[in-house]
């Protein structure tokens, strides 16, 4: 081992630690901006042979940046009412084009804060505009489908009919009422 493979060792583990604080303090500086994922670090040792003799050359390591774009962020309450979040996979599609001039520029974006514009389209603060799905009129909606979602409301009561397939008895039915008091 020479005194340069020795040195060139030491070099690659204080720049593979450089790079560690980097990721580090990008992750702090960028942790309240909306969609941001975090990076993690992980070092990969190198491995230089020598060729079969007896001598020893030092190697070092390297640092590999990683960043997973399918992890979930922190999902905040806000006072906008055309603010939308994603729990789980997915991702929001926005495009540039929407006069329709053929210069579709579609990107996915996992930040849900829109505003509607000048001409009702939903935009993000960078300009471009959520796409969707046609809205179904009233009239078109299947029969039985809920007209309106309510708000949930705290029950003190539940009561239950159901059937319950037991070995002796295949259609039994049971009818339970909890009560709170």
């Amino acid at each position: 081992m020479s005194l340069g493979s020795a040195l060139q060792a030491g070099v690659s583990g204080l720049l593979a630690q450089a790079t560690r604080l980097a990721t580090i303090s990008d992750n702090l500086a960028n942790s309240s901006v909306v969609g941001f994922k975090r990076s993690d670090v992980d070092f990969t040792s190198l491995f230089v042979g020598t060729g079969g003799g007896s001598s020893f050359a030092a190697s070092g390591t390297i640092p590999n940046v990683r960043t997973d774009i399918s992890l979930n962020g922190t999902i905040t309450t806000s006072s906008g009412s055309t603010d939308l979040a994603i729990a789980g996979r997915g991702m929001f599609v926005v495009t540039s084009d929407v006069a329709g001039t053929g210069a579709n520029e579609f990107a996915l974006t996992r930040a849900g804060q829109f505003s509607p514009d000048a001409n009702g389209f939903l935009r993000n603060s960078a300009g471009f505009v959520l796409q969707a799905l046609p809205l179904i009129p009233m009239a078109a909606l299947p029969q039985g489908f809920p007209a309106a979602i309510h708000s949930a409301a705290c029950s003190r009561s539940i009561s239950m009919r159901s059937i319950i397939s037991a070995p002796p008895q295949p259609n039994w039915a049971c009818r339970a009422i909890c009560r709170r008091n």
